[in-house]
């Protein structure tokens, strides 16, 4: 396992470079010519690393003479790294450990390897020191790797199952996939993926499946020819509350990188009639060339911004509007989230809002507007659509087409948590313009 153990490292590193989880990942894992039993072991080592870093760096802190910060950053990933290997992964502590001194040698720091050696050894049985945290934020901070403005909105948004939804939103090693109909059904790709060793079972929807793809979707044989792209369940429920079908016009206005077009895209039989708009030129070139992958030929795509009106976008027959939020309820799939600073936190209302508003001048009369985000606070959610109905009387919010067990439906908005549910936190709002 030295190999994959170097590529979570050296991924690791890159998240301390200012990497995004995902990028990191992508830019390591891609280009290490694993195999999928080993990719996949390097993935999860990553990832499980990643999520709980502050919790690992709280129990190394005391046994390291240096500041964390301060040491070669790769001896500082391979700390990070084997620990996470020991307290989470299940890997017996003398092997991890043995692995990371044989690790400083790999990236020329052998000299670092009998400090590695202790280090290690200490913090494996050190017990986090949850009588001393002066505040529960403190405890939520370092029990589930968060940064303080993280927790305290959470603490905010669900004062009394803040501690349930953390626990339920952790990575996993099962990914959410869309199924393209227009290449394949749900029942044909589950056999196909099982043949190629992967674990399957289906999806919360009828075109949804959860699998364990060994060493990754990036080089997956079935992913590279276009009979599925990734995408968590609970988008896919935000994506069936938009009704899509055959012969109408369709919006996706924030839709970059364009999983949730391309769900669109399928419901409608093809791209025919779906406009794909992001103002991020990088982000949108992603959503092309995912279509493009997925056999998708006839959607339109805009370079737009979200909040300033297109005329030549009026007249849909429905309308997505999946907003940039905070994007507290998917903090296990993508940890940096974790450790957010908060700053753009009470902003974002303002925006979406203005965003909303936009979005439904481009609706036509009897046509749909579905309004939807990532995250769990209120005012990104309910209270945005309420500012909006108020100035929108000509609005009218709509049950939900479809939601998942024990999803939360209150004044006919959908809230999906983790905890409840077993996907990841959504909230979905569906108006019709009278």
């Amino acid at each position: 396992m030295d190999k994959a153990r170097r590529a979570a490292v050296l991924a690791l590193m890159q998240l301390h470079r200012g990497r995004y989880t995902a990028d990191a990942a992508d830019s390591v894992l891609s280009a290490s010519s694993l195999s999928p039993r080993d990719g996949a072991f390097a993935a999860a080592v990553f990832f499980t690393a990643a999520e709980h870093l502050y919790t690992l760096d709280t129990l190394l802190r005391p046994f390291s003479r240096r500041p964390l910060e301060k040491l070669d950053l790769e001896v500082r990933a391979i700390l990070e790294t084997a620990l996470a290997q020991i307290l989470y992964m299940r890997v017996p502590a003398r092997a991890a450990v043995n692995e990371a001194v044989s690790l400083a040698a790999v990236f020329k720091k052998g000299s670092a390897g009998g400090f590695i050696n202790a280090v290690l050894r200490k913090a494996a049985s050190a017990e986090l020191p949850v009588d001393a945290f002066s505040s529960e934020e403190e405890r939520i901070c370092v029990l589930y790797s968060l940064s303080r403005p993280v927790a305290a909105a959470l603490m905010k948004a669900m004062p009394d199952d803040y501690e349930a939804f953390l626990k339920a939103s952790w990575y996993s090693e099962e990914l959410g996939l869309r199924v393209n109909t227009l290449k394949t059904t749900r029942e044909e790709l589950s056999a196909a993926l099982a043949e190629q060793g992967h674990k399957v079972r289906p999806g919360p929807l009828p075109n949804a499946l959860w699998a364990r793809i060994s060493g990754g979707v990036a080089a997956e044989p079935l992913f590279e020819s276009g009979l599925y792209h990734v995408q968590n369940g609970a988008s896919q429920y935000a994506c069936a509350c938009v009704e899509a079908r055959a012969g109408m016009r369709v919006l996706d206005l924030c839709a970059a990188p364009g999983g949730k077009s391309a769900t669109l895209a399928e419901e409608m039989g093809g791209g025919q009639g779906l406009t794909v708009c992001d103002v991020n030129k990088a982000r949108l070139a992603k959503a092309v060339d995912l279509f493009r992958r997925l056999g998708i030929v006839d959607a339109v795509f805009l370079e737009n911004d979200a909040a300033g009106y297109e005329k030549s976008l009026e007249g849909q027959d429905a309308v997505l509007c999946d907003v940039p939020c905070s994007g507290l309820g998917v903090l296990a799939t993508k940890p940096d989230l974790r450790y957010g600073g908060g700053e753009n936190y009470e902003n974002l209302p303002s925006l979406q809002l203005k965003i909303l508003a936009t979005a439904a001048r481009y609706v036509k009369q009897g046509g749909r507007l579905v309004y939807s985000t990532c995250t769990v606070r209120q005012e990104e959610n309910e209270q945005v659509v309420h500012a909006f109905l108020a100035k929108m009387p000509n609005f009218r919010l709509l049950e939900p087409y479809i939601c998942p067990q024990n999803a939360l439906v209150r004044d006919k908005m959908m809230t999906i948590l983790p905890q409840n549910t077993g996907l990841a936190g959504f909230f979905v709002a569906s108006m019709e313009r009278l």
